[in-house]
């Protein structure tokens, strides 16, 4: 069974996700790709004579599932992004697809480093801990390590680089392993 897509006359999509044309003499599966960030996707021209690029998944939920409310998202239940079935999708919110990906180990904490928002290196951010730990003022951290003393604060009241934070405590109370120790092995881990 096949349903129209809203906007683009001429195109169907099936329960499975695929894409056909009835714009040529006999109908035909069109190909699809993968976006950056790893969703099926395909380009179909519009009523208007535009081409748009839209998201396989969304077009199987407004065609099977209903209207996608705005602020709304598609969730795949089994994590796979390229399982488009009717039977594999639900609108939710985007907290909620956010939290299944989490849970489903599909989307992992962007910790240290590996946040794009970091403004230091795991090894720089330790270095700095240990400063703050022997009483340096954020206003002369700020001037040493290039940021805003306002950030600064944050990691002192460890609203960032919180897992160094731990892990300087931890080095910090036992009697085994000296600060120093903790700054160097934080750097190797890379964690």
């Amino acid at each position: 069974m096949l349903k129209p897509i809203n906007g683009c006359g001429g195109y169907f999509v099936s329960k499975t996700g695929e894409v056909v044309s009835f714009k040529r003499k006999s109908p035909r599966i069109l190909k699809t790709a993968e976006s950056n960030c790893g969703y099926e996707i395909i380009t179909l021209v519009t009523n208007n004579g535009t081409r748009k690029t839209f998201y396989v998944h969304r077009l199987v939920a407004s065609a099977y599932i209903g209207e996608i409310p705005q602020g709304m998202a598609v969730n795949h239940k089994d994590g796979n992004k390229f399982n488009n079935c009717v039977d594999n999708l639900e609108i939710v919110t985007y907290s909620e697809n956010n939290l299944h990906a989490h849970a489903a180990g599909l989307k992992p904490n962007m910790i240290g480093e590996r946040n794009g928002g970091s403004k230091l290196t795991e090894e720089k951010a330790a270095e700095l801990i240990n400063d703050i730990i022997n009483g340096m003022r954020n206003r002369d951290l700020g001037e040493k390590y290039g940021l805003h003393p306002q950030y600064v604060s944050l990691i002192r009241h460890k609203r960032r680089w919180k897992h160094l934070w731990q892990r300087a405590e931890r080095a910090t109370t036992s009697e085994s392993v000296h600060s120093s120790e903790w700054k160097r092995r934080g750097a190797q881990r890379g964690a």
